[in-house]
């Protein structure tokens, strides 16, 4: 009987142990984020330690780009328009070329659909110069691409990517969504 008892206690810690390993990490965007409204039409939210970043002056860097910036992390938001009349198909096979160009690797597309109702696409991928990692939530609509992306080194990117989309999902676009 005692041998008994002293495999249930072993099996009983062992699950314990198993049980205190197995942390799951719950993000409300709305007590650990910051909302962003671009206009009426657009909005998201990042994490509230990450800052807006004031200075646009490097000539690499696009100034209509919104930087949020963390460390060596960064959320970012842009709007890209194009003069050419491409259906959204053809939108995102021709990002999936820019991203190509950009030197990009190991892209991979998904087409989630968030909470917000938004049907958009997912990009993410890695750039082979820098080994930064990246995903995009893109979203296409008649000659314009809404991009709300997040990128970090890749130590801090495998870390953090789960916390970080429950953020990029939290985009917004009226126009976007299913039931409008």
């Amino acid at each position: 009987m005692k041998t008994i008892g002293h495999i249930l206690v072993c099996v009983v810690l062992v699950f314990s142990l198993f049980a205190c390993g197995k942390k799951v990490e719950k993000v409300s965007v709305d007590k650990e984020g910051n909302e962003y409204k671009v206009d009426d039409d657009v909005s998201f939210y990042y994490p509230k330690e990450f800052k807006l970043e004031m200075n646009t002056t490097n000539d690499e860097q696009d100034p209509s780009t919104l930087r949020f910036i963390h460390q060596e992390q960064v959320f970012y938001y842009t709007v890209e328009r194009s003069n050419y009349d491409n259906e959204p198909q053809d939108m995102k096979e021709l990002y999936y070329g820019e991203l190509e160009q950009m030197n990009a690797s190991s892209i991979k597309v998904k087409q989630p659909v968030l909470d917000s109702g938004l049907s958009c696409y997912e990009f993410s991928g890695q750039f082979k110069d820098t080994g930064i990692k990246f995903t995009n939530l893109v979203y296409f609509e008649n000659q314009t691409t809404y991009i709300y992306g997040y990128q970090a080194k890749t130590d801090v990117y495998n870390k953090e990517i789960k916390k970080m989309l429950i953020f990029l999902e939290s985009f917004y676009k009226s126009s976007g969504k299913l039931n409008d």
